[in-house]
């Protein structure tokens, strides 16, 4: 017998399954309930309906991101082995549900001002790789640290806009899987190479020298 809890959650997992691909319109309650593997009056005994049960999955679906963040504090892991497994596990994830964080795109493009809870969802993001890439820099500014958390996630969030079978047509000697740990490895050499000089970097130096020169 299938439990209330695990029932509630089949169908937010098949929600967020269908809805990823399909969008909240195009998905039927007898196409999730059968991805569930219930019955579609489950749904109106635990959601009431399936408007509802689109928008309790969309916060189930940040209660998994939430979850994810936590790789980058587990214990007896140094930070870039708390980062990398971070990174992929993230990827992994926003691969899985590509659909909301297309539409989560789209709706902060439209709207001319970020809601109070995606920006304070973002903020927390932010901070909580800046405060482990914190203990890998050798920069104490905190700003720069800011800067490479938010370059460290929107270089994990763009490839996945192109969707998986991009990969492939781009990297055909590698799978997906494959190529992916490789990005980010790559990423974090990137981001955690340490280029501080008196808390400027060598490129940001050498601009600023130039742009002198020019006036």
């Amino acid at each position: 017998m299938i439990s209330e809890g695990s029932t509630k959650e089949a169908l937010l997992k098949a929600t967020l399954e269908i809805t990823a691909v399909k969008g909240g319109n195009g998905t039927s309650i007898r196409e999730i309930a059968a991805r569930a593997g219930v019955n579609s009056a489950a749904i109106s005994y635990y959601f009431g309906s399936k408007d509802q049960l689109i928008k309790e999955a969309s916060k189930y679906y940040y209660k998994l991101v939430e979850e994810v963040f936590q790789r980058l504090f587990e214990g007896g892991k140094n930070p870039i082995e708390r980062v990398r497994n971070f990174a992929i596990t993230f990827m992994v994830h926003i691969n899985h549900y590509p659909g909301f964080l297309k539409s989560e795109i789209a709706q902060h493009l439209v709207s001319a001002e970020l809601s109070s809870e995606a920006g304070t969802r973002m903020k927390l993001q932010v901070e909580a790789v800046a405060k482990v890439l914190s203990e890998i820099l050798s920069t104490q500014n905190q700003e720069i640290v800011t800067i490479k958390a938010i370059q460290f996630l929107s270089c994990l969030v763009y490839p996945q806009l192109w969707g998986k079978s991009s990969f492939e047509v781009i990297c055909k000697e590698k799978n997906y899987d494959q190529f992916m740990e490789v990005y980010v490895d790559e990423l974090i050499k990137s981001i955690c190479t340490s280029t501080a000089l008196n808390d400027k970097s060598v490129v940001l130096k050498k601009l600023i020298e130039t742009k002198d020169k020019d006036i």
